[in-house]
């Protein structure tokens, strides 16, 4: 074979790729400004997606949680006094309303060594939290009452549920309940009381 034969085909190779290098491909036009150019499945592919939005994730059943709870309390005289420590975390953002105790009397609350906005509704004191971990100090009391009631059974009392109330002794049957069991009614013990 001779020399010319062989550099034919690589010289219309090189010729053929300077003319496609050559040719401009046609670009597409600029759109106008605030706009943009999308290919066909570009544009197809962000309709499918718009037409499945991502869901929300779900908020918290309660915007707080008490993860750890720590009381103190000493009886004295005529109350109980003492702290309360509490340790947990706001899960919404922003400032929450925490409930705190019920039917006690705060007579101090610290967050982080300061200072707690208190408010109380229904009796029940509530601290108004940011969202993150919380560890409030409380110096709360309770006071004691002592009632004193009538003994059960109490036959001066004017409560006929009262005066009725201690069990009677039957001679059959044992212990019946003086206020009408079922077994006293029907006839059971036979009409006796021991």
């Amino acid at each position: 074979m001779s020399y010319k034969n062989l550099m034919l085909p690589f010289a219309c190779c090189f010729v053929f790729s300077l003319f496609a290098a050559g040719q401009d491909t046609p670009a597409l036009p600029l759109p106008d400004p605030g706009n943009v150019t999308l290919t066909l499945a570009e544009y197809n592919h962000l309709i499918e997606l718009a037409a499945h939005p991502p869901k929300n994730p779900e908020l918290a059943p309660l915007p707080f949680s008490i993860q750890h709870a720590d009381l103190k309390l000493r009886v004295e005289k005529d109350a109980i006094r003492g702290t309360v420590e509490l340790d947990g975390e706001v899960l919404r953002k922003g400032i929450s309303k925490v409930p705190l105790t019920s039917g006690m009397t705060i007579l101090d609350a610290r967050l982080n060594g300061k200072g707690v906005p208190l408010i109380q509704e229904n009796g029940t004191h509530a601290a108004l939290l940011p969202s993150g971990e919380f560890s409030i100090a409380l110096d709360a009391g309770l006071p004691l009452g002592v009632v004193r009631a009538p003994p059960l059974g109490d036959a001066g009392s004017r409560d006929p549920a009262r005066r009725n109330a201690l069990p009677r002794r039957h001679k059959n049957d044992g212990f019946c309940e003086r206020s009408g069991n079922a077994h006293c009614r029907a006839g059971g013990c036979h009409g006796r009381a021991g």
